[in-house]
């Protein structure tokens, strides 16, 4: 059961932060922090069992990201962790929103192979939370499942535009479209940022 969390924490937190679940190349820094999960001790509470974790506040993990302001700012709220970001996932899956911005295919694929791990002795794994507690089990799996057979694949798009803004810690940057409208973007890797400067201000 623990081995399948860290991956799902880093891709939770990865999908909030950056926009895409998976990146090539080396992790950044504010990423293996905030992601780094320790785990404390556990107990017994009748027939459950209480696993204890520590994990950073995103924005002291981040700080450097959570400096720089952003026009539409849709990064976690710097008091949270990777653990709740997790959670606000899988409420998302469990009420099946197919419109959600919280995953990609490649984190419901993560969350779908979770359904081998139920059955007789684990039922459910509960994350508190100070407004509801949130589940993962076989009914989340498989909605997970579901989603991402009806989650359309990648595909290539030409779109023209002035290129606007580049931020090399999340890889991602922005298009103004000749509407005025603002597109933004995720690289592949972070070695793809480098690639953009030359562009910068230009169609």
């Amino acid at each position: 059961m623990m081995a399948h969390i860290p991956p799902l924490v880093q891709g939770s937190l990865r999908m909030a932060m950056e926009g895409s679940s998976v990146a090539k190349g080396h992790p950044p820094g504010w990423f293996q922090r905030a992601s780094d999960l320790r785990f404390t001790g556990y107990s017994h509470q009748g027939d459950d069992t209480l696993i204890g974790l520590e994990v950073p506040l995103i924005g002291e993990a981040a700080e450097e990201l959570y400096r720089q302001r952003q026009l539409w700012d849709t990064r976690p709220d710097p008091e949270q962790t990777a653990l709740e970001v997790l959670r606000r996932v899988v409420d998302e899956v469990a009420v099946e929103n197919g419109e959600s911005s919280w995953f990609d295919r490649k984190l419901l694929a993560r969350f779908a192979r979770m359904r081998r791990v139920f059955g007789s002795e684990i039922q459910a794994l509960r994350f508190p939370g100070d407004d509801h507690p949130t589940l993962v089990n076989e009914a989340v799996a498989l909605t997970a499942g579901r989603l991402g057979e009806i989650t359309p694949p990648s595909r290539q798009v030409r779109l023209v535009g002035l290129l606007d803004m580049i931020r090399h810690s999340t890889r991602s940057f922005s298009l103004r479209i000749e509407s005025g409208e603002q597109v933004r973007g995720v690289l592949e890797s972070t070695e793809s940022v480098d690639r953009l400067p030359e562009f910068f201000g230009r169609p």
